[in-house]
């Protein structure tokens, strides 16, 4: 037997209204062409470089926005 839990209005499986708000960053380019030609150790420096760029711009986004969305008091930690 399986329980269905109603939650939304007037009991109904209809979740209720949220608001939602987006933020959009600054474009992230990869690099030229010239990358397909790197060999393995160059290629993975290519890739930490963008994973770092794309990292500190979901920080930057974050601390710029979150005042909007009611989490001053908190700070975004990526692992």
């Amino acid at each position: 037997i399986s329980l269905c839990l109603f939650f939304g209005k007037f009991g109904l499986p209809i979740p209720f209204r949220q608001k939602l708000m987006y933020v959009v960053g600054r474009a992230i380019l990869p690099p030229s062409e010239a990358t397909n030609a790197l060999t393995g150790e160059q290629f993975d420096i290519v890739v930490q470089e963008m994973h770092e760029k794309f990292c500190d711009e979901i920080v930057r986004i974050f601390n710029n926005n979150k005042e909007y969305y009611g989490w001053g008091d908190k700070t975004l930690r990526i692992i």
